[in-house]
């Protein structure tokens, strides 16, 4: 959950600095979900037959996610060795 949580972070980040983007995130989303701005029924749109459709319909948020998995990869980890075994940082 934690990595989903810093990717949306690192999504909006890019969106609030590239509007074009941004805009053209809101343009696609509204063009599959109309104007409606509530979330419960957007989901109950997702999760209802043709939500699979949609979500493949969202060719340019999916491009903005994965160019945002590239710029911030969740790439971390934590390695711990006893010491005296020749591993240096």
């Amino acid at each position: 959950m934690i990595l989903v949580g810093t990717l949306v972070a690192w999504t909006i980040y890019e969106l609030l600095r590239t509007p074009h983007a941004l805009k053209a995130v809101r343009a696609e989303a509204y063009e599959l979900f109309g104007a409606e701005s509530d979330i419960a029924k957007i989901c109950d749109i997702l999760v209802s037959g043709d939500g699979d459709k949609l979500l493949h319909c969202m060719t340019y948020t999916a491009a903005v996610i994965k160019e945002t998995l590239r710029l911030w990869p969740p790439a971390s980890l934590a390695r711990l060795t006893k010491p005296g075994t020749g591993l240096t940082v």
